[in-house]
């Protein structure tokens, strides 16, 4: 009489290593390649076609008030007679 055939039973710590363990090493192998990147590509010798850029943020930065000094300005002639002055004074 023919027997009948039975079904290997694979057990269930094996099959739950098996869940866990696969995303973890994806993501570890995912992780190492993310950060080691400019290394591997740097290995191959070819530059990047579209490097990464920094964005241009571009700040409303408040204008500093003029400075007094710099709105006035002098002849050199008063500039001269303002000398004399304070040498006069001295």
């Amino acid at each position: 009489m023919a027997q009948k055939k039975r079904k290997k039973k694979s057990s269930w710590l094996k099959t739950l290593l098996f869940v866990i363990l696969t995303p973890l090493i994806i993501w570890g192998l995912a992780f190492v390649l993310w950060f080691y990147w400019k290394d591997i590509t740097g290995l191959t010798g070819r530059e990047d076609k579209n490097p990464a850029t920094k964005a241009n943020r571009q700040v409303d930065r408040p204008t500093p008030p003029p400075d007094k000094a710099s709105r006035e300005r002098i002849n050199e002639e008063d500039r001269r007679k303002l000398e004399e002055i304070l040498k006069d004074r001295k």
